[in-house]
C-alpha cells in the first residue's frame, strides 16, 4: 500500500512539474523569441526563415536557434531549467546544488580569416572566486577592469550580485560596455540574473576560434518586476 501511494505521488508530481516547465518555456518564447526576430534573418531549426517553435530536448531542457546575422555563425539559447518533474532531483540534487532556472546564450562570432585575440569576462561578485578556480587560464590573461560605462560607488560595491568586469586591456572593456551597455548594467547588473558573460578566443567551450556566452537566470514567470528586468538584460 505504501510503495503504491509513493509511485501515485511520484506521478503527480511528474505530471505537474512536467507542466510547469512547458509553461515557463511557453512564456519565455512568447516574450524573448520576438526579440531574436529582429536580430536574425533566420531562427528555429526549421527549413522556413522564421520559425517560432522551440526544440524540447528533455522535460527541463529547451533549445532555439538563430542564425544569418553579419559577423555571426550562429547562435543558440538554451533554455535549462530545474527538474521539476522529478521529486528527488529537484528537492535534492538540484537544491543542494543551488541549481536555477536559466538561459544559456552561445553565440559563435564569425571572424572570417582574422585571428582575433579577446578574452572579456563578466560574472557577479560573489561568484568571482568559483569562476577564476573553473576556468584556470582566466586570472593569467585578465584582470580586474576600469570599464568607464560601468562604475559602482563604494556602497554599491558591497552587494554580491554586482557585476565584476574582467579583460586583457581597459580599450577591450571600454569598447564592448558601450554607453548603452554600461546603462543597462547600472541599472540591472546588481539584480542578481546576470550571472556571467564570457567572451574567448581559447576554446573553452568548444574549436570555434572567438565565442561567446551568456548565462541569464530566469525569473518566476509571475514576478513582473522580475520579468521586465530579464528582457532589459537579454
Amino acid at each position: 500500500m505504501g510503495y503504491m501511494l509513493i509511485l501515485i505521488l511520484c506521478i503527480i508530481k511528474f505530471q505537474i512539474g512536467k507542466s510547469q516547465n512547458d509553461r515557463i518555456a511557453t512564456v519565455w518564447r512568447k516574450n524573448i523569441v520576438p526579440i531574436i526576430f529582429n536580430e536574425f534573418p533566420h531562427m528555429g531549426c526549421g527549413e522556413e526563415d522564421k520559425n517560432f517553435a522551440i526544440m524540447q530536448k528533455t522535460y527541463a531542457d529547451y533549445e532555439y536557434f538563430a542564425s544569418g546575422r553579419k559577423n555571426c555563425r550562429y547562435a543558440e539559447f538554451q533554455l535549462n531549467l530545474i527538474r521539476r518533474h522529478c521529486a528527488l532531483t529537484e528537492f535534492g540534487y538540484d537544491l543542494y546544488a543551488g541549481n536555477v532556472d536559466r538561459l544559456v546564450m552561445e553565440i559563435a562570432v564569425d571572424s572570417g580569416s582574422r585571428e582575433i585575440p579577446l578574452e572579456f569576462f563578466v560574472c557577479r561578485r560573489k561568484d568571482l572566486k568559483s569562476k577564476l578556480k573553473s576556468i584556470e587560464y582566466l586570472g593569467d590573461f585578465c584582470k580586474g577592469s576600469n570599464a568607464k560605462n560601468y562604475r559602482l560607488s563604494e556602497k554599491e560595491m558591497t552587494n554580491k550580485n554586482a557585476l565584476t568586469v574582467m579583460a586583457e586591456h581597459d580599450e577591450i572593456a571600454n569598447q564592448i560596455i558601450d554607453a548603452k551597455v554600461g546603462q543597462v548594467l547600472q541599472e540591472y547588473g546588481a539584480s542578481g540574473l546576470l550571472h556571467e558573460i564570457h567572451i574567448t578566443d581559447q576554446k573553452q567551450y568548444n574549436e570555434i576560434p572567438l565565442f561567446m556566452r551568456v548565462v541569464i537566470e530566469v525569473p518566476d514567470i509571475d514576478d513582473e518586476n522580475k520579468i521586465n528586468e530579464f528582457n532589459q538584460l537579454f
